[in-house]
């Protein structure tokens, strides 16, 4: 499991110590080709990043936190009720049964003991294929918060139904809402990594930045909607240097 990042120590532009050394001696990396590289980027004025953030250019060349929440449209569920054998919910189209003993299936939920761990299945389900739902999801206990992985509005049409009987189990609304328009900039250009946290500044501050690397996906920052490996992945899609990938 990655370190959190506020365990690393700051990082010089040319490198993780004065010498230059950028061997991969942190969790922050998850292999050696590409090569580790460095270079400075101005932020956009009044705009702060932290240490590992994953950044893109604005329009006006300048570096911003990749995209906001904002961008993609949410929903869910609360799990406040236990539902029945046969029970559903549709998530994209795709049905999503409750099972109440044996093994599920791909595109089933097996009720636990608590609602807690019932709504963990629901997580796990639509986890295991986002692409699927087009959406992830997260959230602790009796909630399931759904983000869809396409940016702008279009995620909010994406369904959310149930038909759970239970009174305590409850949908936040038909579909995903809350996105905002695509930037100008889409999330597929992503384009460095902070080296060290810099503090919000006009002009906007200058900081050091990975610009190449082979990246342990889990120790970065990334904006909500960007929760599983393959989105992180088309994230940095369009990047000559840089690739993130699973912690082996």
């Amino acid at each position: 499991m990655a370190a959190s990042a506020s365990t690393y120590a700051n990082l010089l532009a040319h490198g993780i110590s004065p010498a230059g050394d950028v061997a991969p001696v942190f969790e922050l990396f998850a292999g050696d080709t590409p090569k580790p590289a460095t270079d400075q980027g101005q932020m956009a004025d009044g705009v702060a990043c932290s240490q590992f953030q994953v950044l893109m250019h604005d329009a006006e060349g300048k570096l911003v936190p990749l995209l906001t929440a904002g961008d993609y449209a949410t929903g869910g569920y609360v799990v406040g009720g236990q539902p029945l054998a046969a029970a559903s919910i549709t998530v994209n189209g795709h049905v999503i049964t409750f099972i109440t003993s044996g093994t599920p299936d791909v595109d089933e939920v097996l009720v636990g003991a608590t609602t807690a761990l019932t709504a963990q299945g629901i997580r796990d389900v639509i986890n295991s294929d986002p692409e699927l739902y087009a959406s992830t999801a997260s959230g602790t206990g009796t909630t399931v918060t759904l983000t869809a992985i396409a940016e702008g509005t279009a995620g909010n049409s994406i369904t959310t139904v149930e038909t759970v009987a239970d009174a305590g189990f409850t949908v936040a609304g038909a579909t995903l809402t809350g996105a905002n328009a695509a930037e100008d900039v889409p999330s597929g250009d992503a384009t460095a990594v902070s080296c060290q946290a810099v503090a919000a500044a006009t002009p906007g501050a200058f900081v050091p930045v990975y610009v190449a690397g082979c990246f342990n996906h889990e120790a970065l920052l990334w904006p909500a909607g960007l929760a599983t490996l393959r989105t992180r992945k088309l994230a940095f899609e369009r990047s000559r240097g840089i690739v993130v990938k699973q912690l082996l």
